[in-house]
């Protein structure tokens, strides 16, 4: 795109339709995919090993630096001003890995690519805003603070690429880059005012609202084609839902996850934050939603039912391409919202919500004959400071027992939750890795253990007070354990029978349990019992193990 190969049409834009040759070429074999992001798209690609040796023996062979011409696509390591001088008008992409003398830029007339790559480079020499046809700038590896002003005439730039820790603040100028689609800053870049006024926009990562004109939320309003994420903190600054809505969410079809944050720890008055986020209903094609630091007591109606206006049609619509949602900080929030229904589902994370007492069986949503499975694919669940939570309820609706719940959950993490005392007992069969953290009661885990499990592959147990013992059938029923860690349970007096025949164990570790008394038989030797512990760590069967203090 940055090569001017393509150019948008009325049905295409350039991102599609450089995605549509990056697949030609992996369905040729030309490119092979390296890496994918959570939702399954291509992040990156590597050359085929037969092409790439095709090229470097077509490029193999040593030249004279004048011998070198009509090159469009250059990387130096270092200054070669013979290479550059001869290829100055022809030069498209340059990438430099070094200082460059700033005076040569002005030869580069049809330069459309310019990277710098070094940590010396601190200022961008003023020749460069006579590229008039550059389209990519990139100056992550550089030592810059500031952008010059200068940068506002390079009309033509669309993708500029600043994510360095050195950069604080970018240009008032930015505004007058109408054909920018891609700006990555770091989160501590001061943004510039009236960013709006780039409707080109498809990439802006964050934005923090401001109580001045031109850094308010209005200014998201027109950037109706951005795509992938968007960070937006300091909602504290929004005063109503009516302001909330000019940002205009809703008709953001592309935007696959949304990260919303109130400044954490705030005093005072946080009964606004309800009607704020009333106002800022995304997109029912949200893939990932985070909410961190929102101070209302109850979330509102679309948080609540995970359901969103359909645009222009008067109905709702499900949040149904969910898959990973994130609620931290909520501290006067008293209740989760209904999370069940959501068919795409695979990661919740609910994080210091010091107001929750108890998970009802709302949680779940309506269970009918048409709704026998809630969770369908969830995946992983984490319950993390929940200081006041005492219950995570069942389902209690009429045959609830015929109700599939959690039918994929995988991973499970239980931690501070210190007044917890009550917890489902028959969800848990699928579970594969468990940990329970700081919990002071051993009973939402002998719920769970209730379950029987049969497919865990790790366990990490820490702090809990009361547990004086661990199932008998625990390690014979999970023949793939591979981790097992108990920490800190200071009444635990025995470990039951059954390491020894864990095959597949690579981590072993007990330590602080002062009142540990008897580790089961080993099922090895003869089942011959062993009550030296630095024995048992050379008869089980691990490359890893450790046992501290547990006489």
């Amino acid at each position: 795109m940055g090569e001017g190969f393509f150019e948008a049409d009325g049905s295409n834009e350039m991102e599609a339709m450089g995605e549509d040759f990056i697949n030609v070429l992996l369905r040729n074999s030309l490119l092979q995919i390296a890496e994918r992001d959570v939702y399954g798209n291509v992040e990156s690609c590597v050359m085929h090993d037969l092409l790439h040796d095709l090229a470097t023996s077509i490029l193999r062979g040593s030249f004279r630096e004048d011998e070198i011409t009509r090159v469009r696509y250059v990387f130096l390591k270092d200054d070669s001003s013979a290479v550059l001088k001869n290829n100055a008008k022809y030069l498209r992409t340059l990438l430099f890995k070094d200082k460059i003398n700033g005076n040569m830029f002005s030869n580069f007339e049809s330069l459309h690519v310019l990277t710098f790559g070094s940590r010396e480079v601190e200022e961008l020499s003023n020749e460069i805003k006579k590229l008039i046809h550059l389209r990519v700038l990139d100056i992550e590896q550089t030592s810059i603070e500031y952008l010059p002003d200068w940068i506002g005439e390079l009309f033509h730039l669309q993708t500029l690429r600043a994510c360095s820790y050195r950069l604080k603040q970018l240009p008032s100028t930015l505004k007058n880059l109408r054909n920018l689609r891609h700006l990555y800053i770091e989160e501590n870049v001061e943004l510039s005012a009236e960013i709006g006024l780039l409707t080109s926009l498809r990439t802006l990562k964050i934005f923090r609202v401001g109580d001045k004109n031109g850094y308010k939320i209005e200014e998201l309003g027109s950037l109706n084609c951005l795509k992938g994420k968007l960070q937006i903190d300091n909602l504290e600054m929004v005063r109503n839902k009516e302001e909330a809505e000019k940002a205009n969410l809703s008709n953001k079809p592309k935007l696959l996850e949304l990260y919303l944050g109130w400044k954490i720890g705030r005093q005072g008055e946080t009964t606004n934050d309800e009607n704020v986020l009333e106002g800022l209903q995304p997109h029912s094609r949200l893939k990932n939603l985070v909410i961190s630091g929102f101070g209302g007591r109850s979330f509102p109606s679309w948080t609540r039912n995970m359901e969103v206006d359909d645009v222009g049609q008067g109905s709702r619509l499900p949040l149904t391409k969910l898959v990973k949602i994130t609620l931290s900080d909520c501290s006067e929030c008293e209740e989760i919202p209904m999370f069940g229904q959501l068919l795409n589902l695979k990661c919740l994370r609910l994080y210091k919500l010091r107001n929750v007492k108890s998970i009802n069986s709302s949680f779940y949503g309506s269970v009918n004959d048409e709704t026998r499975t809630v969770f369908p694919v969830l995946e992983e669940l984490v319950l993390k400071t929940l200081p006041k939570l005492t219950v995570l309820k069942g389902i209690e609706s009429v045959g609830a027992s015929a109700v599939s719940v959690f039918p994929h959950l995988q991973h499970l993490t239980i931690e501070d939750c210190g007044v917890l005392t009550r917890f489902p007992t028959h969800f848990w069969s699928s579970l594969k890795c468990l940990n329970i953290f700081r919990n002071r009661s051993y009973k939402p885990l002998a719920d769970i253990f209730q379950a029987k499990l049969t497919l865990l592959t790790e366990l990490w147990i820490d702090v809990i007070d009361d547990v004086e013992s661990l199932p008998d059938w625990l390690f014979y029923s999970n023949p793939n354990l591979s981790k097992f860690t108990i920490e800190q349970c200071s009444n635990l007096r025995e470990i039951p029978a059954g390491l020894g025949t864990l095959n597949s164990l690579k981590e072993l570790r007990i330590t602080d349990c002062p009142n540990l008394k008897r580790i089961g038989d080993l099922g090895v030797n003869n089942h011959k019992k062993v009550s030296d512990p630095l024995q048992l760590c050379r008869s089980v069967h691990a490359r890893l193990c450790c046992i501290f203090h547990v006489k």
